[in-house]
């Protein structure tokens, strides 16, 4: 790798530069760390100039590190700032000696124990001296996306930035790494004075501060690790970067926060904090005592959005965070598209080999939504926003503001939308406002900032009265609610904000669910909101997911086609002796509910894909997993007309219109007809989908895929990849490639 170090023409254009949001607090720590870290270096070139000295500098270092070992087994946070202190008080007893045999060693190069004032003047006369660089070192192959822009308004606050190259970060134990810059947190006030906000993500380097912090960063820095580990930022913020007499850190800081905000989540002690509901894997079923199979469709995405930002960031993603289905369904496919919106989609059949078993098959049925050709109806939108704490980073709230923009600009004039927000309490920023003034919806968006606990429940029931209020019979009501999830006061009942949005339902206001941010992330509270409200669960991990959610797939995510939608498919014992449903664990129905229209299930918008996928092991094949009963019965002589002899399954489908209260039927038998020979037989669109659930059962363990291997995946994923107009199929080769590399 190239190594460059920070030049003066460097310095000045980071006091010029276009401005940055704030960004995480780990960002910050860890550039104190390596300012702390190059402190060292620097000092122990001065020191060097004495050999007097040498044995007075060793003992010390070496009491400090014993010292420090001392404080990392230690758990209570309050011992670490005593320690801390008293590590300080020792370096204050120790500086008279050491300026007494270091040559050029004076007073000046230790920070009062008062607080400074941090002033913009002082920052430039600092910035002015000669630092010693420190190098970065830039990832290779990695991508220089443009930073999320912000609102004038919170961009007056943050200091100007440098781009700078990508790097990676140092290993440490207990915190997973990122390919990507990590985001800054700090503040300007109007005196003159840099405030420290706090961060949560991370930096492996602080350019040119190698001449920022004091002495007593030493004896700090094993106080520092052990706040890690306590998941603190109380002491931090306590001690805070001017005590460091961190002028120069702070200066410098910004230059870390341009760039994409895609870091890894924080790990702490190897605990994640991002919240997904456990689920286990569908089992392999015998058709002799379970030949039905039913669920309802699933048009999410979330799942891929936060697989794929953790694997870009460096890490791979737990488990319970894969939900194949919606990895699959996040891919638009070239299914039969219907002619007549009554009947609003045709399944598309296949039945091929399974590239990771031989001597099974892969069932496919997808659906293809009517695509309406007319103008679509009127809009009444409610953005429900989360501005507490929590959603402070620049990956939630900012990024948030500019996605809803997007969606605005992609409205008709006459649409209309409001904002109620929420945090401590709930409260409306902007009633029902036509599109066509714009100007207003934008402001009220750029004015919005975070702070606060989590008041969701309260925000909710504000937000549909508003909708209610403002409801249009002939056009879409919906609540599109913006947030990480974590509600933690007011109403936080899961059960609660279920029965609430289950009833607002049934009076046709709905709502979809947009997932912003990391390390707090509860995807479960999210899944559940989204399936009750008949809306969307996506997550937003940049402003291209926003623009693809929000401007690309608007229509078919704000206007359904067909409610309720609800698959079955009753298998032939005579042809197919097991199976297993690929993904779809929270979606799975009882037999009985496929005729029961008092069952919720979910929602297919106009021009929406939906994509299912079973595993089966053909009666007269290989590839069963389950041995037969010694002393079972074998299956009776077919007494069933020749019209079914031929048939491996029989698959019904069962949906609702938009303002119908009964359910339709769709169905047709599954034969020889569907049976696909060679894998040159099957389609781009075939192969691909096969290639995203092998790998979203790889993520989640592999269990059925056997020695398939990440190579084998993206061979089959590019045969498929097809035309790819807008290079989503290209990014997840990608991600299968830096997936292999991670394992």
């Amino acid at each position: 790798m190239k190594k460059t170090d920070l030049k003066d023409t460097d310095i000045n254009k980071a006091l010029n530069a276009e401005p940055t949001p704030p960004a995480s607090e780990t960002a910050k720590k860890m550039a104190i760390q390596a300012a702390m870290e190059a402190f060292e270096r620097q000092s122990e070139k001065k020191f060097q100039g004495s050999t007097s000295s040498g044995s007075l500098i060793s003992i010390t270092a070496h009491i400090f590190k014993l010292i420090g070992d001392w404080m990392m087994d230690i758990s209570s946070r309050q011992m670490a700032a005593a320690t801390a202190l008293a590590l300080a008080g020792l370096v204050v007893v120790l500086v008279p000696q050491i300026q007494k045999q270091v040559p050029g060693m004076s007073q000046d190069n230790f920070v009062p124990a008062q607080p400074q004032k941090l002033t913009n003047t002082l920052a430039k006369k600092e910035l002015s001296q000669k630092p010693e660089a420190v190098v970065v070192e830039p990832a290779a192959d990695m991508p220089q996306p443009e930073p999320v822009p912000m609102s004038g308004a919170v961009a007056k606050k943050v200091a100007p930035a440098v781009a700078q190259p990508h790097f990676l970060p140092p290993s440490q134990p207990g915190i997973a790494h990122s390919y990507m810059p990590p985001q800054v947190d700090y503040d300007v006030s109007e005196g003159g004075g840099i405030s420290y906000l706090g961060s949560s993500s991370m930096a492996s380097s602080a350019p040119n501060a190698a001449y920022a912090p004091s002495a007593p960063v030493m004896a700090m820095k094993s106080a520092r690790i052990a706040r890690q580990r306590e998941q603190s930022t109380m002491l931090s913020k306590r001690i805070g970067l001017q005590q460091f007499g961190a002028t120069q850190i702070v200066e410098e800081l910004p230059r870390l926060a341009h760039g994409r905000d895609d870091v890894a989540t924080v790990v702490v002690d190897g605990e994640e904090r991002d919240r997904f509901a456990e689920l286990e894997l569908n089992p392999v079923h015998l058709t002799t005592e379970k030949p039905v199979s039913t669920l309802s469709v699933d048009v999410d995405t979330a799942s891929y959005s936060f697989v794929r930002r953790q694997i870009n960031a460096g890490r791979l993603p737990q488990p319970a965070a894969v939900r194949v289905e919606e990895m699959l369904n996040y891919f638009d496919y070239d299914y039969a598209a219907p002619t007549d919106k009554s009947r609003p989609f045709k399944p598309s059949v296949a039945l091929y080999t399974t590239p990771w078993n031989p001597e099974t098959r892969l069932l496919h049925i997808g659906i293809k939504g009517f695509a309406a050709t007319k103008a679509v109806k009127k809009s009444n939108l409610v953005f429900l926003i989360d501005v507490s704490g929590s959603m402070g980073a620049r990956d939630k709230l900012p990024l948030l503001k500019n996605g809803l923009k997007l969606l605005v600009d992609s409205l008709k004039p006459d649409d209309t939308v409001a904002i109620v927000v929420y945090a401590g309490a709930a409260g409306t920023v902007l009633e029902p406002t036509p599109v066509k003034e714009r100007h207003k919806i934008v402001t009220a968006l750029d004015k919005l900032t975070a702070g606060g606990s989590t008041a969701g429940g309260a925000g909710i029931k504000l937000a549909y009265s508003l909708a209610e209020a403002n409801f249009d019979k002939s056009g879409v009501n919906r609540v599109i609610l913006a947030t990480d999830g974590d509600f933690n006061v007011g109403t936080t009942d899961v059960s609660a904000l279920k029965g609430l949005i289950e009833r607002k339902r049934k009076s046709g206001v709905f709502l979809s669910v947009l997932g912003f941010g990391q390390g707090n992330y509860n995807d479960r509270l999210m899944q559940e909101l989204a399936q009750n409200g008949n809306g969307i669960a996506a997550y937003i991990d940049n402003l291209n997911e926003a623009r693809k959610v929000l401007v690309e797939e608007a229509t078919a995510n704000l206007f359904p086609i067909a409610r309720d939608v609800k698959i079955q498919v009753e298998f032939n014992p005579e042809r197919i002796s097991e199976y297993r449903l690929i993904g779809y664990e929270t979606r799975l129905l009882g037999r009985e509910d496929f005729n029961n229209d008092a069952v919720d299930a979910g929602d297919i918008g106009a021009g929406h894909t939906v994509t299912a996928i079973y595993e089966v092991a053909l009666a007269d094949g290989g590839g069963k997993l389950v041995e037969p009963l010694r002393y079972g019965k074998k299956i009776a002589e077919s007494k069933k007309s020749s019209a079914n002899v031929g048939e491996f399954a029989f698959l019904k489908m069962r949906y609702k219109l938009p303002n119908e209260t009964k359910s339709r039927l769709i169905s047709r038998a599954i034969d020889d007809g569907d049976l696909l020979k060679g894998v040159e037989a099957l389609s781009d669109d075939m192969r691909f989908a096969a290639a995203v659930a092998a790998f979203g059962q790889k993520l989640r363990g592999g269990k059925y895929t056997g020695e398939y291997s990440q190579k084998d995946i993206i061979a089959l994923a590019n045969s498929g990849k097809g035309a790819d107009q807008f290079g989503y199929r290209a990014e997840f080769i990608g991600l299968v490639r830096l997936a292999e590399s991670l394992k």
